[in-house]
């Protein structure tokens, strides 16, 4: 039942009914914090402007001594966050802090943080806003240990799936919602349509709704209005005096973690959490349907803050087709586990015959793939796949639901549980004697000229030394003798891998031109005239041992259509001298096609998961396709 805008009165302060607790004796299964914008506790306590709000009040604690820290927003945010300004006196941006906040503290105990934010572009975007949504009220973004994953748009808050919640969630709505900018009613009605579900849900799912302010419209103390929403809280208005930090601290020792900022000194908000009940016990009801089982099955009792382990065996010659928990599909897992049970529950397996899948392989010009077509596949079966090239031709990539494998001649499905797609692409062997490749040595040591390296595997590379070298630099080819070719590049800066003594693919990954806040340009010029045009190869995988980041490559130049590529560096222990190919997926190359003697290459940063977004270029091939002149 949602709650009633009329009809009930206000509590005095701590006359609400019950007794009171320090803290619940069992953590809050979720807790969702929403922070609202620029108003006083006067201008909404009261208010017939925000109906919802006061009604979500008269069933909450409301905390009439609740103040904000200071002026304007963003230091506010940060002081509920992590306990502090982190110096910041205005609304700036960017910024990247590694102190301690609630969000890391929380991942780091083993639980789970998301901060939610209306009209963020796309999961993990780090710039400064877009549209109505600005970073200046999201602090989540600005500290290292938070991952890019938990930055979220509030379009990916499970509505209905409430229980897939992290451990704490943090809702900001964009400047239209969050009663900065739009009109205070519809603030109201959007808090109500988007968090009132949650509400209802929480009252029966041991879980709590904070709402509060960032701080006041600068015209009074700095009070604001700060309520707290849930089973085990004490409906009434409270006078304890309380600040930012005292609900960044009661968050903290709900869930046993230490203390950031001001939180380690200040008091967490006591009074009106209900008293805990006596020791109580739940029912979790297990089922299953024809041709399989649940172990235990009935009707199993657990106690409070206890956990349940369900097994799930489907009969010989069926599958799991579902499993049911308190009407949610998890889909066909084997096991589930109900931890800290704090409600009644029920959990239903379903079985069927196996399903039919399809794998749909195919090859391009120059090779095939065996078997290829459309392929029957059965649930939990494999299938494998062989890659061949014609002759004269050889193995460029091999994609897998849209995911490069690199140069592979083979690939196995495994436990098939879906239909899935594989595709193969061969380029035409080089003729001897043409390749060019070029190896940016960074701080490193340049490779020998015996050293061999590369998707093509070649001699000869030759070195590029510095950030930048604006007079042209000539080239030699695999034999070691002049191309006419040359090559002319600028760079932000250039950086090295530790991988002393190493030799070929490795040598050749050791150094990289690192574009960090600028983008690398290379200019290439004077190719031998070749009808059938050049592949392009751009090796990219920079010293990021625990950060995901992603580059935009981009081949341009006179009456050349401008081809981009997008490559993901995942977080890896350095290049080990395996090559995957990148096709707007993760990879360490990208490979363009092109008919020009001369072209650029411009590596752009695009994103990452660290402060660093960085676009690393390591080396360089030039692979002169079939029909190339003597």
């Amino acid at each position: 039942m949602s709650l009633s805008r009329t009809g009930a009165c206000w509590l005095g302060l701590l006359a609400a009914t019950g007794l009171a607790a320090a803290l619940p004796a069992i953590p809050p299964s979720h807790v969702v914090i929403v922070v609202e914008e620029n108003h006083g506790f006067a201008d909404i306590i009261g208010s017939s402007a925000a109906p919802y709000l006061n009604a979500l009040a008269r069933g909450s604690a409301l905390m009439t001594r609740s103040f904000a820290l200071t002026h304007p927003s963003e230091p506010n945010y940060l002081a509920l966050f992590s306990g502090s300004t982190q110096g910041v006196r205005d609304d700036s941006c960017p910024h990247r802090f590694r102190a301690p906040n609630l969000g890391g503290e929380l991942i780091a105990a083993g639980l789970s943080f998301s901060g939610y934010a209306e009209g963020l572009p796309e999961p993990g975007y780090a710039g400064c806003g877009s549209g109505r949504y600005v970073a200046r009220h999201n602090p989540w973004v600005m500290f290292a240990d938070v991952p890019a994953a938990a930055n979220l748009p509030f379009s990916a808050f499970p509505a209905g799936h409430f229980q897939d919640l992290p451990t704490v969630a943090m809702v900001v709505p964009d400047l239209d919602h969050d009663m900065h900018d739009g009109d205070l009613r519809a603030a109201d009605d959007w808090l109500q349509a988007h968090l009132d579900p949650y509400v209802q849900w929480a009252r029966s799912h041991n879980s709590l709704l904070i709402v509060t302010f960032d701080e006041d419209d600068g015209g009074g103390a700095n009070r604001i209005a700060t309520l707290f929403s849930g089973p085990m809280v004490r409906p009434g208005r409270y006078g304890e005096t309380i600040q930012h930090a005292s609900v960044l601290r009661t968050l903290e020792d709900l869930y046993g973690l230490g203390h950031a900022g001001l939180a380690g000194s200040t008091a967490a908000v006591s009074g009106i959490w209900a008293a805990a009940a006596p020791a109580a016990t739940w029912t979790v009801t297990a089922s299953a349907g024809a041709h399989g089982s649940i172990s235990p099955s009935g009707a199993i009792t657990v106690a409070a803050g206890g956990n349940q382990t369900f097994n799930v065996d489907p009969a010989a010659g069926y599958v799991t087709s579902s499993v049911v928990v308190d009407g949610t599909d998890q889909g066909p897992i084997c096991a589930y586990t109900f931890g800290n049970v704090a409600a009644n529950h029920s959990i239903l397996a379903a079985f069927s015959a196996p399903n039919q899948y399809t794998i749909t392989a195919s090859a391009g010009p120059g090779g095939s793939i065996s078997p290829a077509g459309i392929i029957p596949a059965t649930t939990g079966g494999s299938q494998s796949f062989s890659i061949t090239p014609a002759a004269g031709y050889t193995i460029l990539a091999v994609t897998v639901d849209g995911v490069g494998k690199g140069a592979i001649a083979g690939y196995t499905f495994s436990n098939i549980l879906a239909s899935h797609t594989i595709s193969a692409s061969f380029t035409p062997v080089p003729a001897s004697g043409k390749v060019i490749s070029i190896d940016f040595v960074g701080r490193g040591t340049a490779m020998a000229a015996t050293e061999v390296a590369g998707v093509h595997p070649r001699s000869h590379w030759n070195a590029a030394a510095g950030a930048a070298k604006s007079v042209p630099q000539a080239l030699v080819d695999e034999t070691g003798a002049a191309s006419g070719a040359t090559v002319s590049w600028f760079a932000s800066g250039v950086w090295s891998l530790p991988a002393t003594g190493a030799s070929n693919d490795l040598h050749m990954m050791s150094g990289y031109l690192d574009a960090v806040g600028a983008n690398t340009i290379v200019r290439i010029a004077g190719l031998p005239a070749n009808a059938a045009g050049y592949t392009v190869l751009v090796y990219a995988d920079g010293d990021n041992s625990s950060a995901s980041r992603s580059g935009i490559y981009q081949l341009s130049g006179s009456g050349i259509t401008t081809t981009s590529i997008k490559l993901t560096d995942p977080a890896n222990a350095n290049f080990t001298g395996s090559y995957t190919q990148a096709s707007n997926s993760a990879g360490n190359y990208v490979a363009f096609t092109v008919q020009a003697s001369a072209f650029n290459l411009t590596a752009i940063p695009s994103a990452s998961t660290d402060a660093y977004p960085r676009a690393p270029m390591n080396g360089i091939q030039i692979i002169p396709l079939a029909g190339a002149s003597d």
